[in-house]
């Protein structure tokens, strides 16, 4: 009979075994730590149940003498529920049969008997990346991707949709106004799609990346022999863009000189070409973008204050990452998913520890660091990638104490290699109870080599804290 659930459960459990004594006791313990317990005795009827009702978790015997083993159990609930965390319940410590496990798809295993404190924390966290994996899929699932290019469900993200439909079928001047890596370019991309000008062309240009030198002609193009290397005339980023979009990336950036012929340009939509004299005439939208304030760019000094009153007529502020809530996994699984096709993995997918990444870490660099991240952590994950997989300064941000006092060091002078490694793996056994992923996780190593090692120091079994 299933334990009655309330309104402050801590989540809904399948628990498959079919020793009576156990599967009574487990249920018991887990009711009075508040969870919703449904048992089975074997594993067909618990994977009917959850094609039925999709539970939280699943608490799997790995050895059921009635119908499907655990492994075949365990298989059937990957293929069918995907992402659906199952915990499995062994009364085998050997490591390779562990591995195998875990390797099938498995979130974590527990080795009977199972110390209480250890499966409560597991079952916590199983069920903390379901509820983190619905959320995701709930959000994708209302279709946030909405052809503009731009990912995301949050309300910033929303109020910068609701200002591109406003200013898109206009005319007037854009400034659009964000942090670095926050995505300005997609978003004059996608004030592009949206415009009357959709079908003629978008030309960027960020004017940081030119150098001063070859800044006019970047804009204005040049005539043959206009300079050492001129072989041929040369359009530049204005005539490319005639007719459609011309986006300038940190516009402030330009050299003086060049500002005031810019001024004269967004007046007449005419120019001269560098080394010419005849005035080439263009019909173009400008849409701007910069990382700083132009108005203090002005009080600096840096901007000519009547360009910087052509150019604010429209603002776009984009916000950071960190504003963004929930859109930080939307653009993960987004990028997730090019990562899958660019590396030929197909099965790779977020764990639970990478979903708690993604929310905790505030992504100073925004969505381009973001991208980063998950390239270096695709490139060392093997099915599943995990919060360890992520590049250090990430995880030593996330673990680094309040007060930003270093973490006391062990004594390794004059020890050897494997002295310090066995200090390390006891020192991680201790503060994380036994619990093999949060100790693969905080020593860096793959799990599989962590079980190899913990069996080599006799660490295995309950003596573990079950894990």
């Amino acid at each position: 009979m299933a334990t009655t659930a309330n309104a402050a459960s801590a989540g809904t459990i399948v628990l498959v075994d079919d020793d009576d004594d156990l599967r009574a006791l487990l249920e018991r313990r887990l009711g009075r730590a508040g969870f919703t317990v449904h048992p089975f005795s074997a594993a067909q009827p618990a994977i009917d149940h959850v094609a039925r009702q999709r539970p939280d978790c699943v608490l799997l015997d790995l050895h059921l003498d009635d119908g499907l083993d655990g492994e075949a159990a365990l298989a059937a609930l990957r293929r069918q529920h995907g992402d659906l965390p199952v915990v499995v319940l062994t009364a085998d410590d050997d490591v390779s049969r562990v591995v195998q496990v875990m390797q099938a798809g498995a979130f974590d295993y527990l080795v009977k008997p199972v110390e209480q404190t250890r499966l409560e924390t597991t079952l916590r966290n199983a069920i903390r990346h379901e509820r983190l994996s619905d959320r995701l899929r709930t959000l994708e699932a209302a279709s946030t991707q909405r052809g503009d290019g731009i990912v995301g469900a949050s309300a910033a993200i929303e109020h910068v949709r609701r200002r591109i439909a406003q200013v898109a079928p206009t005319d007037i001047t854009v400034i659009i106004q964000g942090e670095t890596g926050t995505g300005k370019e997609l978003v004059a991309r996608a004030l592009h799609a949206h415009s009357p000008r959709r079908a003629q062309p978008f030309v960027a240009i960020n004017c940081a990346a030119v150098p001063e030198t070859l800044q006019e002609s970047e804009l204005f193009g040049h005539e043959r022999g206009a300079f050492t290397g001129a072989s041929a005339r040369r359009a530049g980023c204005f005539e490319r863009a005639d007719g459609g979009t011309l986006f300038l990336d940190e516009a402030a950036e330009l050299a003086p000189g060049l500002q005031a012929k810019l001024l004269r340009v967004l007046q007449e939509r005419r120019f001269t070409r560098v080394g010419g004299d005849e005035e080439v005439a263009v019909d173009v939208r400008i849409v701007w973008a910069t990382r700083a304030s132009l108005h203090e760019e002005v009080e600096r000094g840096r901007l000519r204050d009547d360009l910087y009153y052509r150019m604010a007529v429209f603002e776009i502020d984009v916000p950071p990452l960190r504003d963004r809530g929930d859109d930080v996994l939307l653009i993960a699984a987004a990028l997730l998913d090019d990562l899958r096709v660019r590396y030929d993995r197909p099965v790779l997918r977020l764990g639970a520890s990478a979903l708690s990444v993604l929310q905790t870490y505030p992504w100073p660099g925004n969505v381009r660091e973001l991208q980063h991240a998950l390239e270096c952590a695709a490139v060392v994950a093997e099915d599943k990638l995990e919060g360890h997989h992520f590049p250090r300064r990430v995880r030593e941000a996330i673990a680094m104490p309040a007060d930003d006092t270093p973490a006391p060091r062990p004594p390794f002078a004059g020890w050897t290699l494997a002295e310090a490694e066995t200090w390390l793996i006891h020192d991680a056994w201790r503060r994380h109870h036994g619990h093999a992923a949060s100790m693969a996780a905080d020593l860096d190593v793959p799990r599989t080599t962590l079980y190899r090692k913990l069996k080599s120091l006799g660490l295995s079994g309950s003596g573990r804290g079950g894990d």
